[in-house]
């Protein structure tokens, strides 16, 4: 069962391993994701607390891919709401959204904020081949992606930085740090 620690009782180590889940990513760096002011203070500490104990943040393709695609969808919830208040009922994000100019700039700006993030935080392989997929897809309560993260952990001995409830019931015995 995942031990489950709220941040403000965690003391970071130098060699301590964290893996930030997506949610706590968008709080950090993405200003359009509506985040609250208390998850964005509690996280921002914590990032402060891990670079001044010069520990480690990990991070793989998945959370990379998870970032900018949600970045670009909220991008295009603004646009498409927009577009009809406007009138245009024609507010499809693969056929009408993407190349605009609006999609381009939201491109740009997410691809910018994950460069900040890459500069953050070591790459991690995904250890795809390592990890046991048919449990991942068993995995009851979590969607693919936060048991994936989940296991990633476990196989990495990583401490996992969410703000997701799912993930804190997970049955693996992992840390989940959280606000």
């Amino acid at each position: 069962m995942a031990k489950v620690e709220r941040i403000r009782d965690f003391k970071v180590k130098s060699g301590d391993c964290f893996f930030f889940d997506n949610n706590v990513w968008m709080f950090l760096f993405s200003p359009i994701s509506g985040a609250k002011e208390y998850q964005q203070r509690v996280y921002s500490n914590l990032l402060r607390n891990i670079q001044t104990a010069r520990a480690t943040i990990f991070i793989n393709s998945l959370i990379v891919s998870e970032y900018i695609n949600r970045s670009l969808r909220l991008n295009h919830s603004i646009w498409q709401d927009r577009e009809r208040r406007s009138g245009n009922r024609f507010v499809d994000y693969k056929h009408d959204y993407r190349g605009t100019e609006d999609f381009d700039n939201a491109q740009e700006e997410a691809y910018n904020e994950m460069s900040d993030i890459l500069s953050i935080a070591e790459r991690k392989p995904d250890d795809f081949n390592a990890l046991k997929l048919d449990e991942v897809m068993k995995a009851k309560g979590m969607d693919f992606n936060d048991a994936y993260y989940a296991y990633f952990c476990k196989l990495n001995r990583l401490i996992l930085v969410t703000d997701d409830k799912d993930l804190q019931s997970s049955p693996l015995d992992i840390t989940i740090l959280t606000a």
